[in-house]
């Protein structure tokens, strides 16, 4: 069942989030609150250890979030995000593996599409997404490149933020994989598909900042317009 509900303004979000059993996908153009999400997830997590891969600006975004250290051998069952200055694919390897050592926590991977191509995974990443939820690893991933992402990362995702896009395509590809056709209300009208939200009374561009959500769980799909 698919419902689609369209928040006032002051109207909170019902996030329902099962950290260490669920995964998180975030997407959009860069600049658009995708930190910011991540940011708010992790506000609602505090009592439970994380880890944050950030290959940019990390102690910037997530200085104030967890404790920030140089070196991955230095993160332990707490709160960490790494720093850098080595964000190379092979560090990001060395990351995974530290992941596979690990139980019970949240891990934020923020500009995945650096590290993943549709056709290719880290074998490291893989054994994460496939067999580290039952064992309590749970994922928050942010892209700016959502059909780029692997099929595995994206059939793991339980929750998924569209925020704007510039990008034809990237509308076309949301519209197909998760939200239907109001993932053409992440473009302006002049860039979307013809025939969708193109009447007079239609919705422009979501505001600054907005995003579409869907949740799914075993009931239900919903869909949220913010």
């Amino acid at each position: 069942m698919t419902q689609y509900v369209y928040l006032k303004q002051g109207q909170k979000l019902p996030f329902l989030f099962k950290p260490l059993k669920e995964d998180v996908f975030i997407t959009g153009k860069k600049g658009e609150g995708k930190t910011v999400r991540e940011k708010m997830i992790l506000d609602t997590i505090q009592n439970l250890p994380y880890w944050v891969w950030c290959p940019e600006n990390p102690e910037e975004k997530f200085g104030n979030y967890a404790h920030v250290v140089r070196r991955i051998e230095d993160m332990k069952y707490g709160q960490y995000v790494y720093a850098g200055p080595d964000f190379s694919m092979k560090n990001f390897k060395r990351f995974c593996k530290r992941v596979l050592q690990m139980r019970n926590m949240v891990i934020v991977w923020d500009d995945i599409h650096k590290y993943v191509k549709k056709q290719w995974c880290p074998d490291e990443l893989k054994d994460i997404i496939l067999s580290k939820r039952n064992q309590g690893i749970s994922s928050i991933y942010s892209t700016t490149t959502p059909k780029s992402i692997p099929n595995e990362i994206l059939g793991n995702s339980t929750h998924v933020f569209g925020y704007r896009f510039q990008l034809e395509s990237d509308a076309e590809w949301l519209a197909k994989n998760f939200f239907g056709a109001e993932a053409w209300l992440l473009v302006t009208k002049d860039r979307r598909k013809k025939g969708f939200f193109d009447s007079e009374n239609d919705l422009d561009i979501l505001p600054e900042y907005s995003y579409i959500y869907r949740r799914d769980d075993e009931l239900e799909t919903k869909v949220v317009i913010n």
